[in-house]
């Protein structure tokens, strides 16, 4: 970072409620109530740096969430971060102890992944999606979608963006 670029720094809190699978709507509703927790001292995450000035403004205010995967699950996390209303950035960095489903609702959207290590299986289509990969999904809304995390040594690290 240059010296002198505008940073602001926040607290990612985290949730023990399943947001995973969940739809946009009851997403936003959990982060919101979650980062006013945050803003009253109740966060538990951990510090977000950001390299824009703007996020951090009352008008304009990044808000975010982390979930931990349960131990059975696994190890890791998912970040969820709202830019600007409705458009969302999921950072995974998770390591899953079986193949693992992730259902999502029937609900309009465009998800864009990226996906840096590990793998996702999308069974419906046959295909897979691996270590340097992309792909674009887009969700009806009377079609609800799927993917298959799998057992691995190799963390799942990914990176989508589901923009308004």
């Amino acid at each position: 970072m240059k010296e002198g670029t505008p940073t602001a720094t926040i607290d990612l809190p985290t949730t023990p409620e399943p947001i995973l699978g969940q739809t946009l709507g009851t997403i936003d509703k959990i982060l919101k109530t979650a980062n006013s927790d945050s803003r009253n001292g109740k966060a538990s995450g951990r510090k977000f740096k950001i390299e824009r000035a703007s996020f951090a403004t009352s008008e304009n205010r990044l808000v975010g969430l982390r979930q931990y995967l349960a131990e059975q699950e696994g190890e890791g996390y998912w970040d969820f971060l709202e830019l600007r209303p409705g458009f969302y950035i999921i950072i995974t960095d998770a390591r899953y102890r079986r193949d693992t489903m992730l259902d999502l609702p029937g609900e309009p959207m465009l998800k864009v992944r990226v996906v840096l290590s590990g793998e996702i299986r999308f069974p419906d289509l046959q295909q897979n999606v691996r270590t340097g990969d992309a792909c674009v999904q887009s969700i009806g809304s009377d079609e609800p979608a799927s993917y298959t995390i799998p057992k691995s040594d190799t963390p799942l690290q990914m990176v989508a963006v589901l923009p308004p």
